[in-house]
């Protein structure tokens, strides 16, 4: 494979993981850098916006804006970490693509 695009520009997402007094678990990962917000600051509720955005399995397809609320007297523990995160280049993408297709063919 040759490339011939530059290397995408590194961004930071955020990854939390919310562990609720009944035992369920929610992760999610926030790009603040294209717009998903957090806020903490409520006395009682988390409130979480995430822009709409590509599907990560099939990006010619755009998920909706979610709107979160998360009421914290429910929650047990957050975790929380920052990632940073490097698109592929066009070339990587088709490679990528060629590759699932032809697993997919091959495990039938």
């Amino acid at each position: 494979m040759i490339i011939q695009s530059p290397d995408p520009a590194i961004h930071k997402v955020e990854d939390y993981e919310f562990l609720f007094t009944n035992g369920a678990m929610v992760m999610l990962s926030l790009d603040l850098e294209a717009g998903d917000t957090i806020d903490r600051s409520g006395p009682h509720t988390i409130e979480i916006t995430q822009v709409s955005k590509p599907s990560m399995s099939d990006p010619s397809i755009m998920l909706p804006k979610e709107e979160i609320t998360l009421f914290k007297s429910h929650i047990l523990s957050i975790q929380h970490r920052t990632r940073e995160v490097q698109e592929m280049t066009p070339e990587q993408q088709a490679e990528w693509i060629k590759v699932i297709q032809e697993t997919g063919t091959t495990i039938q």
